[in-house]
């Protein structure tokens, strides 16, 4: 019995130190697992794995859930295109630039939670998962690894479980010793069995885990990715290569790194605010410290980082034990950024000397015109022409009003692409525009034998607030494009208003019994430069640039241009404008001649145009003064006192700006009279330019006489 006894106890030594060694065993493989999950989860580059057939999201870090603000278990239950915010042919397109280029990196547009959209690099390489294939994605950064599964402690159980049984065996069949000392035999040689199993696949677990390590830290050095981990309680700081390499050391020529070595490679004007960031998150008042800084190299020059980061440990004090990282070289990157700004400046000034060019270019254009707009208006109040000169003063008035149009063309084209054009928006009757334009075009639809008529008169007595002069020149071009391209037949012009619980809709129309459009070219009818066929610029002339200014004119105004055509069965074109209706304005009825008669000094140095308006002032009983430049206008009204000034704008030695200016600010007998300024200058952006020099009213070039007299009066009145 003693014997048996004796026996017994062996067998529970022997189960016993199986269970120990199995245990530590156990345990070491564990331990090599999970360093490779601390390596993965928390480290602060964003890491996702993607099955490659699928798309299917297998896993995602912690990193990865702060940058697309989903869960982990949201990532999880997502595909790749669902993040993706590119299409599949824009993927593969992406994929043959990325070989062409030859990068070992992908650039895609990634969708976040919130909506927003970011551009990132994706670094992929296959990698071997839970024992399945997959992608390792790193997207940016990699800063935390993948946990590796601990697949040994189911076979740690059964092992126990096995053991257990045995036991409970020997202990009931202690009657035959014999029987007991086979089951310890059988029991010793299971033991020895399973040890080197276990030994085996420990040793087999630690080395996969170290390929896996090493094949991650490749993965990491393609990505051109540095990696830190700083012991913030020792002050040691371990680097990657990738890190040295970026400043032109390798790790062994920093050593020993610690945090000292950080802060004399950064430059000193950015390490303050880098600091802060880091103490932020010390105090938990950020979930990561994020930032950008330069670090100097080993040659001098600098470099600009991307840094991330993290606490991975914290004590139980709540102190931070160590943090872990990334730093990327972000310095073509700002380079970019820095081209760019000066090329944005350079576009900037190039914008501004256009704009400038354009309000030249409008003076030196127009200034011709008005002189000859002028003297045929002088002409035409002469009483005394001959009926062969009236047919002459005609076809004048007519070729000067097709040059101005064309001017102005050009010169709204301009504006329109340097972004000058803006709206003029009063209260209006739009009927009075059409009855207007059908008056100005009747003489040459007569000449054809076309019936030009309208319905604007069903309308006189709406008001509503637009652009006159926007509105007035798209209609005019319509009305002109009818005229021109009718044979015989009629134009007819239509207005209606539609009413709307926030605004109107004013929908005119002109429609004529002309030539036509082919179907084929009504798409590119209101492009710039185009007309409907080659034989109808060569027939009819014009540049093909009024439909498409109206077009732009139209969509400026909130409102749409269409057509409809059929070749040789005339066209209809529809112009709708949204348009808040109002009263009828107190006008201030004024003619020239309720203007008592004035006394008036003018600056102006073009000859031509000092002739047509002193002409047509003294015509009404007004006394003029000449001043050739700014400098001469200065001096005059020091000298003596008028009632008006009539101020150009552009003159030699000291424009009409200046010489306001110096009028306004001296103590002479005109400092506080009325002052109009003639300019060719449209550009609305300027006016408060003119205004602030002290001029009171503004005139466009050529000068319409009842315009100016419309100013004078409300500025004597």
């Amino acid at each position: 019995m003693r014997r048996m006894k004796n026996i017994l106890q062996k067998l529970e030594i022997i189960a016993l130190l199986f269970v120990v060694v199995t245990t530590f065993t156990m345990s070491s493989v564990a331990h090599a697992t999970l360093s490779f999950d601390e390596f993965y989860q928390k480290h602060g580059a964003v890491i996702i794995l993607i099955a490659p057939g699928s798309g299917k999201i297998v896993a995602a870090n912690e990193a990865a859930s702060r940058f697309y603000g989903y869960s982990r278990q949201e990532l999880e239950s997502m595909g790749i295109q669902d993040i993706n915010a590119l299409t599949r042919e824009e993927v593969a397109q992406e994929r043959k630039r990325a070989k062409a280029e030859k990068r070992n990196f992908f650039i895609f547009r990634h969708k976040l939670k919130d909506g927003s959209i970011k551009t990132v690099e994706v670094h992929s390489n296959p990698y071997s998962y839970q024992g399945k294939a997959v992608l390792i994605s790193i997207i940016h950064d990699i800063s935390k690894q993948r946990e590796i599964q601990d697949d040994l402690w189911h076979y740690q159980t059964q092992l126990e479980s096995m053991v257990d049984r045995q036991t409970k065996k020997l202990i009931e069949a202690h009657r035959s010793t014999v029987t007991y000392l086979v089951i310890g035999m059988l029991l010793l040689l299971s033991l020895t069995i399973a040890l080197f199993i276990a030994l085996k696949k420990h040793r087999q677990a630690k080395e996969e885990a170290e390929q896996e390590h090493i094949k991650l830290e490749e993965i990491i050095w393609s990505t051109q990715v540095g990696t830190w981990e700083w012991n913030v309680s020792t002050n040691k700081v371990h680097i990657n290569e990738r890190f040295a390499s970026m400043l032109g050391y390798t790790p062994d020529e920093l050593e020993p790194i610690n945090i000292s070595t950080w802060t004399q490679n950064t430059h000193p004007q950015d390490l303050v605010a880098a600091q802060a960031l880091i103490e932020e998150t010390f105090e938990k008042k950020r979930d990561h410290y994020e930032t950008e800084f330069r670090m100097i190299c080993k040659d001098g020059s600098y470099i600009w980082v991307a840094s991330k980061g993290n606490v991975v440990e914290w004590a139980e004090d709540g102190k931070p034990l160590r943090m872990s990282g990334t730093h990327t070289d972000i310095t073509n990157k700002k380079n970019l950024e820095t081209d760019l700004m000066a090329a944005t400046k350079v576009a900037e000034e190039a914008n501004l000397a256009k704009s400038e060019f354009l309000a030249t270019m409008s003076h030196e254009l127009r200034t011709p015109m008005v002189g000859i707009r002028g003297v045929l208006e002088l002409l035409r109040e002469n009483q005394v022409v001959l009926k062969e000169e009236e047919g002459l003063l005609e076809n004048l008035d007519e070729s000067s009003r097709t040059l101005m149009a064309l001017l102005d063309d050009i010169l709204d084209l301009s504006k329109i692409e340097a972004g000058q054009l803006h709206l003029d928006v009063h209260a209006w009757e739009p009927a009075k525009i059409i009855e207007s334009i059908v008056h100005l075009f009747g003489p040459s639809a007569s000449k054809k034998d076309i019936e030009l008529t309208s319905n604007a008169r069903d309308f006189v007595d709406y008001w509503c607030q637009t652009d006159d002069i926007r509105l007035r020149q798209i209609v005019s071009n319509l009305v002109s494009n009818a005229v021109k391209f009718t044979q015989e037949g009629s134009v007819y012009v239509s207005m209606r208003v539609e009413k709307g619980e926030q605004a109107d809709t004013l929908v005119i129309a002109v429609r004529d019994s002309g030539i036509g459009i082919a179907q084929k070219k009504l798409k590119s009818i209101f492009n710039r430069f185009q007309q409907a066929d080659q034989s109808t610029t060569k027939e009819y002339g014009g540049t093909g640039l009024g439909l498409a200014i109206s077009h732009e004119l139209s969509d400026m105004m909130g409102g749409t241009l269409s057509v409809e055509s059929e070749l040789n069965h005339g066209s209809t074109f529809k112009l709708s404008l949204p348009v808040h209706p109002c009263k009828k304005p107190e006008a201030l009825s004024v003619t020239s001649h309720d203007l008592p008669d004035l006394k008036i000094l003018m600056a102006e140095d073009n000859l031509i145009n000092q002739k047509v308006v002193t002409s047509m002032l003294m015509r009404h009983g007004h006394h003029i003064v000449l001043a050739n430049n700014g400098v001469e206008a200065v001096q005059k009204a020091q000298e003596d006192e008028f009632d008006l000034i009539l101020m150009d704008i552009q003159m030699p030695q000291m424009d009409g700006m200046e010489a306001t200016a110096e009028i306004r600010k001296s103590a002479g007998p005109n400092a506080g009279k009325p002052i109009i300024a003639f300019t060719a200058d449209a550009i609305k952006e300027h006016r408060p330019q003119f205004m602030e020099a002290g001029i009171d009213a503004i005139v466009i070039k050529p000068v319409k006489f009842e315009t100016l007299f419309d100013e004078m009066a409300k500025l004597l009145k």
